[in-house]
């Protein structure tokens, strides 16, 4: 049965997306700590409340030290447009517009670090490497999203959609430096469903059936990929894309 743990996980600083600005920048021989003094660690969401709202100027590089939030869709439907964990930066691609398109709703407890656009542009100013990493910031970002998309466009069938989205998750967990047949889902079954466009009982009656399979097991919100190789290959999940972008 999937391990039931509670306590907080903090990911570690060389698995965390962000720390291609956090990280010393040689200049001259000299190692110069870049953010000392200018980066907010682990500023504490609660569950349920909003980092930011779509529209809400782009101030800060965030990004999760620990938890989970959902990006969702300011209209009607309340649509959820992905999920970020521990590790990963929130909604970068608002740097590109200035403002955010989505709310971010913490799913759990979180902590979140965050580097001000101004200090970050600051500093590329002063230092032009530093430009260097900015670049390779957004196009890791880039690579995850179309990745993503890859995997799940063109799927019509509810079984690869929600293989494709466990093993994509079991992914990302691994790149951060947690284990990757053993984890908690944070979101509810609605965000699941809405997130990959199906119905909530839908949802349900597969994960049913893959536990029927022998490609999970699960209790509540723990899940244990007990069939990692056939899940992939039933979603059409490259097995090399567990390697970072260099």
């Amino acid at each position: 049965m999937p391990s039931h743990k509670s306590s907080v996980n903090y990911v570690s600083c060389t698995n965390c997306e962000m720390n291609a600005l956090c990280l010393p920048l040689e200049v001259a021989g000299k190692s110069i700590d870049l953010v000392e003094g200018i980066l907010h660690r682990r500023k504490l969401v609660k569950k349920g409340e909003t980092l930011f709202s779509s529209g809400d100027p782009f101030e800060s590089f965030q990004c999760i030290s620990s938890g989970s939030f959902k990006l969702v869709v300011p209209d009607e439907l309340r649509r959820v447009a992905g999920f970020c964990f521990s590790g990963e930066l929130l909604d970068t691609g608002a740097m590109y517009a200035g403002i955010h398109c989505y709310d971010a709703l913490a799913l759990e407890n979180s902590y979140v670090c965050a580097i001000t656009r101004r200090s970050v542009e600051e500093i590329s100013h002063q230092i032009p490497d530093f430009q260097g990493r900015i670049i390779k910031l957004m196009s890791e970002q880039l690579f995850h999203v179309n990745r993503l998309m890859t995997l799940l466009s063109g799927r019509r069938n509810a079984d690869e959609r929600l293989a494709a989205f466990l093993a994509s998750i079991s992914t990302r967990f691994q790149e951060h430096g947690f284990p990757a047949e053993q984890f908690r889902l944070s979101m509810m079954r609605d965000d699941i469903a809405s997130y990959l466009g199906l119905a909530k009982d839908t949802v349900s009656r597969v994960l049913t059936r893959f536990h029927q399979q022998g490609l999970i097991v699960s209790s509540g919100r723990y899940f244990e990929i007990t069939g990692a190789d056939k899940l992939r290959k039933f979603a059409s999940f490259p097995a090399d894309l567990t390697t970072q972008i260099q």
